[in-house]
């Protein structure tokens, strides 16, 4: 459990120094989905390495929950807060705080493992704060290693090292490292930040939501 709140600080963390705050839901979902995604590209072990598939995209139900509990105790904020007729919450955004950003950094020096992860976090979370505007849940289904995958329909999991031994992503950009002659073990933000790129060019191309 702390572990998991570790995580969301620090991809909220990530989304902060890039001037990006705050996320709305459905593309936190999104950020949360590729974080785990290219994990094993920084050599980290993906939080969750299966995602429900929805038409709306991918959907991180336990990891939400933990979010409103960083709520509750002042570490995340809250904000552009929708709802509909019957008072049911459709869309939220969310904001690390100057307590979460505390309480981060007092994680990541506790350990040289937790400093390495919240940096690789960190990392994966600025690659798609730039390209969020323009990386769609249509460029996901479309362009991406896992989430592309047509024999994984919509309700579906989507697994990508949990039963199946197979990342799609991480193997695409792995091969872009190659191709590029920039190596993963060395700094995987290179490769990482360019296939954002690519998925985001997918809307740039006409084929945005």
């Amino acid at each position: 459990m702390l572990y998991r709140r570790f995580w969301i600080l620090s991809l909220l963390s990530g989304v902060e120094e890039v001037g990006c705050s705050p996320i709305e839901l459905k593309r936190f979902n999104i950020l949360a989905y590729l974080a785990n995604a290219v994990a094993k590209c920084y050599g980290v072990t993906p939080l969750d390495p299966t995602v429900l598939k929805e038409n709306d995209g991918p959907l991180y139900p336990e990891l939400l929950w933990e979010i409103d509990r960083l709520v509750g105790m002042g570490l995340v904020i809250v904000s552009d807060i929708v709802v509909d007729r019957s008072k049911a919450v459709r869309n939220v955004s969310y904001s690390i705080s100057a307590r979460g950003l505390n309480c981060e950094s007092q994680c990541r020096a506790l350990h040289r493992e937790f400093s390495r992860i919240g940096d690789s976090l960190r990392s994966a979370a600025m690659a798609y704060s730039r390209n969020r505007l323009s990386l769609s849940i249509e460029s996901l289904k479309s362009r991406d290693g896992n989430y592309a995958d047509t024999t994984v329909a919509n309700g579906e999991v989507v697994d990508f090292g949990d039963w199946v031994n197979t990342n799609a992503t991480a193997n695409s950009i792995d091969r872009l490292s190659k191709k590029i002659g920039q190596s993963l073990e060395s700094d995987p933000s290179v490769s990482v930040n360019i296939y954002n790129r690519y998925l985001a060019a997918f809307s740039a191309e006409g084929g945005a939501e």
